[in-house]
This record gives C-alpha cells, structure tokens and sequence, in this order.
C-alpha cells in the first residue's frame, strides 16, 4: 500500500514535467543548455525538487523553466566555486532547511509505515502517526544550563560567552553560539519565536532532531522525491548567494555618482508649485450646503476650475485666485504654496506628468484627483543638490551595474530546443 501511495505522490509531482506523448522518452534529449544535452527524464528529477507553487508557474512553459534552470545552475556553479555553502549565512541556511525537509519526510515516511499495515485507513493511519509524534515529543529531553541566557533580558543575554553551554538538548550539550548558529538560517518567523521565548524554540527543536535522526537512519535524504528537493534548495540558497556575492563587490566611484545624476537627471528634477484646489462631490451630497458652501457636482467644478485658468492666462494674479478661489487651507494660508514635488516622490502619475511638462511660471490644465481638481503653477525647476541624493543615487547606481551585469549573464546563456513535441505546451 506504501508503495502505491509514494507511486501517486510522485506521478502529481512529475506530471508537469511529463512527456508530452510515447515518442519522448526519459532518455530523449530536450534540450542543450550551454553546450550540455539535457533529457526530459533529467528536467522531470530537477523540477520534482520544486516547491509545488514553482511548479505550478513553470508547468504552463517548458521553455520557461529550461531558461530559468540555465540561469539558476549557472549561478549555483558560481556559488559551488566560491565554496558559499560553507560560509555563512548560506552554511546556516542549508542546515536549517535540510533539518525542516527531514522532519516533514519523517512524518511521512512513517505514515506511509502505517498505511502498509493490512486493513489500515487513512484516518488509522493519521491517527497512529500522531501517537507516534507524540511519542517522539516525549523522548526529546531539554535542560537549561544558563540562568542569564534564557532570562528573557536582552542585555544579560548578550553578556553570555559563545562557548558558554546554555542548554543540553537529547543529552548533547550547546553552546550559545552553536544556538545561535542554528537559529540564523531560520526565517523571520521562527526567529521571533526564539527572540520572544527561547526555552520553547529549544523544546521543539529537540523533538526536531529526533525525527531527523529517524529519517537519516532511514536514508531518506538519498531518496525521492527528498533527494531532488534538497538539490533544488541548494542550488537555489547558492544561486542567491553568488547573487549577493557579486553585489558586494560593486564598487561606486565619485565619478560614478556624478555619470550616474547626469544620465539621470530627471530622477532627480524637481518644482517648486503653488495650486489652487476646487472640491467636489457625488450623489447626494451635491448641491448641498455644508459650512456655508454649497457642494459642486464633478462637472460643475470642472466648469469653475477652467474659468479659473482662463482668468489667470488672461492676466489674473494667481495669488488673488488662491486667495478667492482654493479650498485647500493649509496652502491657501501661503498664497498657494505647496511645496517642492520631486519625479521621486510617491504622488499620483497624473499629478507628476501635469507638473514636469511645465516650464516655469506656466499654469497646469485642471488635474483631477478622487474628491476634487488642481490647477498647478510651477515656481521654480532644478536638480536636487548631489548631497542631498548621494545616498539615493549610490544605491541605485549600484543597482544600474547590478542589473548590467544579470543581464550579461542572462544573454550569455545558451539553450537550444531540440524536441518541439517535448516544448509543445498547451496554450503556446
């Protein structure tokens, strides 16, 4: 019964990656990705490895998949010459996900035990695993050996020596660094739970290891689908690390920042504006008089708001317009001023496409926004000074050569499609 429940396991997991009909076996070549012939068999076992939303988003395109593979394992190579996967936070990262795919197929691989057991049911068999598990929570054994470290107070904690023991966890004993070291390639979540409470993190961590330790002797890292899915996590936790590796090598240059504000510059423009604001409102609210003003309808302002215009094109001072016309207070009590807009700034598109295709002292057409309309009237356009962007344009200077650099890697794969029945997908 086992092995039929692990045979269907595996047929959802590679139906996406299956060949398309009789004449593309396993062993058919597919592909030739940077001078290497793949088979579909071969993209079949590295795509099992996927998590199962990877594989719903690359089952809709082999082509798909075979580029992002060529880029991910040329990048993994990457990392693998680079020894990342014994440096940290890479070393920590791989450790904790092999330690949480290993606990997950243990829990499997011993349900599917009781499955195999003559008349079982799958409610008999979930129930028996939880017995199991419980039983397993039982035997894991924790003791704190550290007052100050599990204290709860940040600072007496930090006052613990790494190689100070702090706990005995299923009789072995750990230091705070090597604590710490397992906990730094949990995710966010898991590092809060620690943070919040570390004698519970260190309780589930020892039922962890037992059910580890079950799967290793269990040799269950060696077979599928968890072979594949370990190699999957390592060539991704690797790509990702030649990734950051290569980042940190980008060096940006004074001469740098100033080729990057020149080639930029309308990041970096900016205006100073006065407006005038006209509300209005919808449904019944229209036509309704609320603190001695009556509410315009959409139209109605539109109406007003092009008089206004007309007025101040024709020689109107448009302080005097902000003064009789503007309902927005704050920058009517300054003549209209609302300040500098930069091409930076999170406004609305509308806003920023009206306002820079200004000249200065040119007023804008009505801007409509949700509840009202603007007229702008630009003041003044420059650049932001350099200080003031320094920061800002050495991050994205940094990222301008990232990106040249991912791209030039990108364009230099090659991926020759060699069986378009294989490639041959619904919907292309």
């Amino acid at each position: 019964m086992r092995t039929q429940y692990l045979a269907l396991f595996l047929a959802m997991v590679l139906l996406c990656a299956a060949p398309v009909s009789a004449d593309v076996s396993p062993d058919t070549v597919v592909a030739t990705i940077n001078g290497k012939e793949v088979t579909a068999g071969e993209l079949a076992k590295i795509l099992a490895g996927a998590p199962p939303e990877v594989q719903n988003n690359l089952r809709k395109s082999r082509r798909q998949f075979v580029q992002q593979y060529a880029l991910v394992s040329f990048l993994a190579d990457e990392g693998e010459k680079q020894n990342l996967a014994e440096e940290s936070p890479y070393r920590e990262q791989l450790a904790w996900s092999r330690l949480q795919l290993m606990l997950q197929a243990a829990i499997a691989h011993k349900r599917y035990e009781f499955l195999d057991a003559e008349g079982a049911t799958e409610a008999g068999a979930d129930e028996a695993t939880r017995k199991w598990m419980d039983s397993m929570r039982d035997r894991a054994t924790v003791s704190f050996e550290n007052d100050a470290y599990f204290s709860g107070d940040p600072e007496q904690s930090k006052g613990v020596a790494p190689d100070t023991v702090v706990a005995v966890v299923n009789g072995d004993s750990f230091t705070a660094d090597q604590v710490t070291s397992a906990v730094r390639g949990a995710g966010a979540r898991v590092q809060e739970g620690f943070r919040n409470d570390r004698k519970q993190f260190l309780r589930e961590y020892a039922m962890t290891l037992l059910l580890v330790e079950y799967a290793e002797e269990n040799e269950l890292a060696s077979t599928s689908p968890y072979a594949e899915q370990l190699a999957w996590i390592r060539q991704n936790t690797l790509s990702q690390g030649a990734l950051n590796a290569y980042t940190k090598t980008i060096s940006i240059s004074t001469q740098d920042e100033l080729d990057y504000y020149e080639t930029h510059r309308d990041k970096y423009t900016q205006a100073t504006v006065k407006i005038i604001y006209v509300s209005f409102g919808t449904g019944d609210s229209v036509g309704q008089e609320i603190g001695g003003k009556i509410i315009l309808g959409e139209e109605e302002a539109t109406e007003k708001m092009k008089k206004i215009r007309e007025e101040i094109l024709a020689g109107a001072d448009f302080v005097e317009m902000v003064r009789e016309h503007s309902e927005d207070e704050v920058s009517k009590a300054k003549d209209g001023d609302y300040g500098t807009l930069s091409m930076s700034d999170k406004i609305p598109e509308t806003i920023k496409d009206a306002v820079f295709s200004l000249e200065e002292g040119e007023v804008s057409e009505p801007v409509r926004q949700p509840n009202g309309l603007y007229l702008f009237r630009v003041e003044e356009t420059g650049l932001k000074p350099l200080d003031e962007v320094r920061q800002t344009l050495r991050r994205e200077a940094q990222g301008a050569k990232f990106s040249e650099w991912f791209e030039s890697i990108r364009t230099s794969m090659k991926v020759t499609y060699e069986n378009e029945e294989y490639f041959a997908e619904q919907g292309e």
